[in-house]
């Protein structure tokens, strides 16, 4: 019995809050939390705030009067770049793209 209550004491003093950047897409780009973008949709131009909802990020909607900015305007964090490798074994050009073999049919 005394050994459970160690175990459980040990386990609440051990245990520690999960810190994550909140990041939300829009764009193409990536935003920190609390910072505010005209993301661009197909209802029209929506000024939005990157924020956390249940430890998810979220995008809250602050009006429609906002003017679309250039990228160069914004200060958004780049989402980050992934090499993708194909698997399939046929053969490919410098561009990454997998050519069809022909075959006559």
């Amino acid at each position: 019995m005394r050994m459970r209550v160690r175990l459980a004491i040990a386990g609440t003093l051990l245990a520690q809050p999960a810190f994550a950047d909140c990041q939300c897409l829009g764009n193409g780009l990536r935003y920190n939390e609390g910072e505010q973008v005209c993301l661009k949709l197909s209802t029209g131009p929506q000024l939005a705030r990157c924020e956390k909802v249940l430890n998810n990020s979220s995008w809250k909607m602050l009006g429609s009067n906002c003017q679309l900015i250039t990228r160069s305007e914004q200060s958004p964090t780049p989402p980050p770049q992934r090499a993708v490798k194909a698997v399939t074994g046929e053969p490919q050009s410098s561009t990454g793209r997998t050519f069809a073999a022909s075959r006559g049919f």
